[in-house]
């Protein structure tokens, strides 16, 4: 049983079904780009949703307990990006 299907951030809301990947930057945000379209807080369309580094660690955190529960994958193996 899947028991958040969605991240809700401050700026944006991410179905966690359409994430393709998440990579972070140096600095310590990140970035999730989802299948298909979406348009931004700007009205633009693009596929890609930019996470401050504060926010980056709740999504990770969400996206790993979310992929545990669809596709039981071990979380402790999965590189915490987040630190």
């Amino acid at each position: 049983m899947i028991t958040e299907s969605i991240f809700n951030g401050e700026d944006c809301v991410i179905p966690m079904a359409d994430v393709g990947y998440c990579s972070k930057y140096a600095n310590g945000n990140f970035f999730v780009v989802i299948k298909g379209w979406v348009n931004d807080k700007f009205g633009a369309p693009s596929n890609e949703i930019f996470l401050p580094k504060e926010e980056s660690k709740k999504f990770l955190e969400a996206w790993k307990r979310y992929r545990h529960e669809v596709d039981g994958v071990d979380c402790q193996k999965v590189q915490d990006e987040s630190k």
